[in-house]
């Protein structure tokens, strides 16, 4: 999925210079999280859609055949059956996951978190091959091969037994609000590296992939507190990196550390969620939430970049930042962050 989210926010930042239409991407990505969508290993059939259509899109672009405008519509198009392909599939994957391999939370999160190393990077480099063969479906056979191992192990030991339905989770409120974060935060990112930076889909892939190595190595970078400390972290983090002149090999070590904060936030929002059940449906909720406000976040960043540049309205999401870290400080019940082994 990493690999696809960074293509295709990259591709539509070549395709226009506009940052509103930019953090439209973020709609199409995460509208899947409103509708009452059952849970499901056919998700991943619409994911290998998405990355076929792609595959169209970029085509079209390289040998200019194709309106742009149509090109950006059809980009759109391919990130909304991506999010629903996901968001059918991932809850359901993180269950058997963790019930035949006995994973804990950080496990889970840790391996979510590796993967999105991997495809970030791969993302990065392979981004110019879309044109020639499709990374993102040879990505997809190992999770097939797992769901498909799945299914067929279920219906083994239990033959007569339908698979159980699992419903849409509820939505959260401080689930909510680090959503709304993260989808500011990310929803100009490639704009900013295009235009701001003038950098390339390499730097945008180290940039990101230093955010997911922060989120892997969390426990060894930052010492545990209290989460409206990490959103203070992510304030000043934020504010370094939207400093004029601050350099891109600068950028990509300040965005590890946020990325560690990041994640100490949502396995704090695990362990408080813990009257819902399993941790399978606990990162749906969360997930569920994050997406949804991820919209409200990254449309709020579009349209205060269209109105005042990329680079100031960076500057003033590390002010929000402050505001969130300060709502956690007075409202936010505290949770006891276990540490997995």
């Amino acid at each position: 999925m990493s690999v696809f989210n960074l293509s295709t926010a990259w591709i539509l930042a070549e395709l226009s210079p506009s940052p509103m239409i930019n953090s439209l991407l973020i709609v199409p990505r995460s509208i899947s999280a409103l509708l009452p969508l059952q849970r499901n290993r056919q998700g991943l059939l619409l994911f290998t859609l998405a990355a076929s259509l792609f595959e169209v899109v970029v085509i079209g672009m390289y040998f200019g055949f194709v309106n742009k405008t149509i090109l950006i519509l059809l980009t759109l198009l391919s990130a909304q059956l991506a999010s629903l392909g996901i968001t059918k599939s991932d809850a359901v994957i993180i269950g058997f996951t963790q019930t035949s391999e006995g994973t804990t939370n950080q496990q889970i999160l840790q391996g979510k978190d590796v993967g999105g190393v991997a495809g970030t990077f791969l993302g990065g480099i392979v981004y110019p091959a879309f044109k020639l063969f499709p990374p993102t479906l040879l990505l997809m056979l190992p999770v097939a091969w797992l769901a498909n191992r799945e299914r067929k192990k279920q219906v083994k030991t239990s033959p007569n037994q339908a698979e159980p339905v699992k419903t849409v989770p509820p939505l959260e409120r401080w689930s909510l609000l680090n959503g709304f974060m993260v989808g500011a935060l990310f929803s100009l990112l490639p704009l900013w590296v295009l235009q701001v930076k003038g950098g390339d889909s390499v730097d945008l892939s180290w940039i990101i992939g230093s955010f997911m190595l922060g989120r892997v190595f969390q426990k060894h970078l930052l010492p545990q507190t209290k989460t409206y400390a990490y959103y203070g972290f992510c304030s000043i983090l934020t504010g370094l990196a939207a400093y004029p002149n601050t350099p891109i090999w600068l950028d990509i070590v300040l965005f590890m550390p946020l990325g560690a904060s990041i994640a100490r936030i949502q396995l704090e929002l695990v362990e408080s969620l813990q009257p819902y059940g399993n941790p399978a449906r606990r990162f749906d909720i969360i997930g569920r939430s994050s997406t949804v406000a991820g919209v409200l976040g990254g449309l709020a960043m579009g349209l205060t970049g269209e109105l005042f540049g990329v680079r100031e309205g960076l500057g003033l999401l590390a002010c929000v930042f402050v505001g969130v870290g300060l709502a956690s400080w007075r409202w936010q019940r505290p949770a006891t962050l276990t540490t997995d082994p």
